[in-house]
């Protein structure tokens, strides 16, 4: 709240005003006479009640008061001006010919700063005005003074509490980042680390949905790895151009922008529509040294706000740490991808042979897992499997998988190891390992010399107990099966 100005500080150019309250009209044109003299401006108020309203619209410098005037006595007068808090610091000078001692102390009680008994001399009356203009002055240089130092008191408290704020939303900002790290390096699965970072965002932002935009099957695209929110359902589909416009934009911008925002840019028009379609508000990118690792797509708050200014820092420092973990990720997945590779070479070495046959098996199988399972990565697993033949369940290629799995962070390996005992085990269940048996049977038919319908026959015969899953297979089997009449 800004302090409230001294009373009665006139500017510099005012001459100095006095408010002479006297009824006696000889005494009010001698003092105009005594006080002119001095350059002094002075004022008339002929009754208490007009005294009262020059006080308040001359705002003088000081006030000569008699203490008998009609309609309000001066006494009132001075009371009522030390009750006015902008009146309050004017000096009064009280004047009455009643008895001396009576009247002083009555002026006093009332709030009078001095008291003159009549007659007196009109030179007396100045002397008394000048040291009390004096004391005024000076009065009003230390209130003055004291305002100052209030508001650069002020103004220093609130600069040490924004400060104060600051740092604590820094540090703020830090340990989050910090907690967050930790617990997405421990994280391999990209999509589990994704679905980590969303719940953490969601936890601090409470938007209605959010998503991660991240190279898929195609690496050409950005696509939803991990959904959070309701209507999830609205990012079906949704893919973005690693090398399209959306996604150079947002690289360039390097910070969340509102999807509004980008629809002045008539080079996004291709891509804007699948963003408004989702239904998505805002877009961030996720970086690191190396580039965009990913986009992140959100929705309004729950509550209909807006980001704040400290929500938006946390978001931005939040997504630094995921474009570093990414990065590491994804060096890590081509690690394991390049074993995987290895792996494949070994067994296109130990079974020359079944190249064709493990190829043609794998791309059959991976169709079929993907369709079922709604998740292109545990497809991949499976057609890697088919594709590696069943010289992986070898216990030599085992005890390699094991050692390779044994040293992948992103547990790559460790699942395909996982399945590949499964389907050795002759599990039912989990589905990907019986369309991992039925690859392997179709393959082993193939290289002993049957024909395609002999090698399906044999591969349907792994999922006998599962009629979905085998009508599955037949209708997306090598060679067709156009008459359906074994889907009975």
């Amino acid at each position: 709240m800004a302090p409230r100005r001294p009373a009665f500080d006139p500017p510099a150019e005012r001459p100095v005003t006095i408010l002479v309250a006297d009824d006696d009209a000889r005494v009010v044109e001698l003092l105009e006479i005594a006080f002119g003299a001095h350059g002094w401006r002075v004022v008339r108020a002929a009754d208490g009640e007009e005294a009262i309203r020059l006080a308040g619209s001359e705002q003088p410098d000081l006030v000569v008061l008699d203490v008998r005037l009609p309609r309000r006595s001066g006494l009132d007068v001075c009371e009522a001006l030390r009750r006015d808090p902008v009146a309050a610091d004017v000096p009064v000078i009280m004047v009455s010919a009643m008895a001396e001692t009576e009247a002083r102390i009555q002026g006093l009680a009332r709030g009078a700063d001095d008291y003159l008994a009549k007659p007196f001399s009109p030179k007396e009356l100045v002397a008394r005005i000048r040291r009390m203009l004096a004391r005024s002055r000076d009065a009003r240089a230390t209130r003055r003074l004291g305002v100052e130092a209030e508001i650069e008191l002020a103004r220093t408290r609130d600069e040490a509490r924004r400060q104060h704020q600051e740092l604590r939303h820094a540090q703020r900002v830090r340990e989050m980042s910090a907690a967050m790290t930790r617990d997405l390096l421990r994280r391999g699965d990209r999509e589990d680390l994704a679905a980590a970072f969303l719940a953490a965002l969601d936890a601090q932002l409470c938007t209605g949905l959010s998503a991660l935009l991240a190279p898929g099957e195609d690496a050409r695209r950005f696509e939803p790895v991990a959904v959070r929110g309701s209507g999830a359902d609205r990012l079906l589909g949704l893919a973005l151009a690693r090398d399209g416009e959306v996604a150079r934009l947002a690289d360039g911008l390097g910070r969340v922008v509102r999807v509004a925002e980008l629809e002045r840019f008539p080079e996004l028009r291709a891509e804007l529509p699948a963003l408004a379609a989702a239904g998505i508000s805002l877009l961030a990118p996720v970086t690191s040294a190396d580039g965009l690792e990913a986009l992140l797509v959100l929705d309004d708050k729950r509550d209909g706000s807006d980001l704040t200014r400290a929500e938006v820092d946390l978001l931005h420092a939040l997504l630094a740490e995921l474009g570093t973990v990414l990065s590491q990720q994804r060096r890590l997945e081509a690690q394991a991808t390049a074993m995987e590779r290895l792996l494949l070479i070994v067994a296109d070495r130990a079974e020359p042979g079944s190249v064709a046959a493990r190829t043609e098996a794998a791309a059959w199988v991976t169709r079929v897992a993907r369709d079922r399972s709604g998740s292109w990565r545990a497809a991949v697993r499976v057609g890697a499997l088919v594709r590696l033949g069943g010289w992986i369940a070898s216990d030599a290629a085992a005890a390699v998988l094991a050692e390779a799995a044994a040293r992948d962070v992103t547990g790559n390996l460790g699942r395909l190891a996982t399945l590949t005992a499964r389907a050795t085990a002759r599990m039912s269940s989990p589905e990907e390992a019986v369309l991992v048996r039925a690859g392997w049977a179709w393959t082993a038919a193939r290289v002993a010399g049957e024909d395609e319908r002999a090698a399906r026959e044999r591969a349907l015969a792994e999922c006998a107990h599962d009629h979905g899953l085998a009508l599955a297979l037949r209708r997306a089997a090598p060679g067709g099966e156009p008459s359906g009449r074994h889907a009975a």
